[in-house]
C-alpha cells in the first residue's frame, strides 16, 4: 500500500496489502454503519486513510467498506485513470456495457463499497464473465488466474477477494 500511498511507509500501516484491503483483514478502524462515518465524509479515500489500525494487518477478518475504498485511489495511480473511467475503457466497453452510473463521493472519487448502477441484463454480464474465467467472446478481460485466486475462499471461510 505504501507504494501508493507513500504516507503509510511508517508505522504498522506499512504492513497493509491491497490484499488485505481485498479480504478484509486490512486492521483498520471501521464504523460498520456507512451512514455514520463513510457517507458524511467529503472525500472517502482520505478518510480511510486517516483511519487508526484497529488490529494488526492480516490477522482478524472484519468487514470493512472504509479500508475497500481505498482501491479507487489504488487503481487511478497505477493506471493514470479515474476507477469509473478505467472500468468504462478496460471491462465495461469489451462486454458492451453502456448505460451505467457510478456514484462519487464529494471529491469525486469513485464508490467502492457500493454506487455501481447497471441494468440486470448487464450485471448478469458479470456472472458469464466468471463462468467464463474472466474471458468475454474471444476477449480475455480479465486474467483467468484472478477470477480464480478472488473466488477462492482467503481469510474467511467461504469469502474470497471481494466476493
Amino acid at each position: 500500500m505504501y507504494e501508493f500511498y507513500p504516507e503509510w511507509k511508517q508505522g504498522r500501516k506499512q504492513l497493509i496489502t491491497i490484499r488485505h484491503l481485498l479480504d478484509h483483514t486490512s486492521g483498520l478502524q471501521n464504523v460498520p454503519n456507512a451512514g455514520v462515518e463513510i457517507y458524511p465524509a467529503r472525500d472517502f479515500i482520505r478518510l480511510a486513510l486517516a483511519a487508526e489500525l484497529k488490529t494488526d494487518p492480516g490477522k482478524v477478518f472484519f468487514y470493512n467498506n472504509k479500508a475497500v475504498n481505498l482501491l479507487a485511489g489504488i487503481i487511478e495511480r497505477a493506471s493514470g485513470k479515474r476507477m469509473d473511467i478505467y472500468f468504462r475503457d478496460e471491462i465495461f466497453k469489451p462486454m458492451g456495457i453502456v448505460d451505467f452510473n457510478w456514484a462519487t463521493d464529494s471529491a469525486g472519487n469513485p464508490q467502492v463499497m457500493a454506487g455501481l448502477e447497471l441494468t440486470a441484463e448487464d450485471f448478469a454480464k458479470f456472472g458469464e464473465l466468471v463462468l467464463n474465467k474472466g474471458r468475454w467472446g474471444s476477449t480475455q478481460i480479465v486474467s483467468e488466474h484472478w477470477i480464480e485466486e478472488s473466488m477462492t475462499p482467503q481469510a474467511f471461510p467461504r469469502y474470497g477477494l471481494l466476493w
